[in-house]
């Protein structure tokens, strides 16, 4: 699981590192 440093939209978001799921698909829909 890749760990995602945010942009610093506020000073507190600066140090933020969310961790995003990778089991979440970005690609074209399933065509069998």
């Amino acid at each position: 699981m890749p760990a995602v440093k945010r942009k610093p939209t506020s000073a507190g978001r600066r140090f933020v590192v969310s961790v995003v799921n990778p089991d979440l698909h970005k690609g074209a829909p399933y065509a069998p």
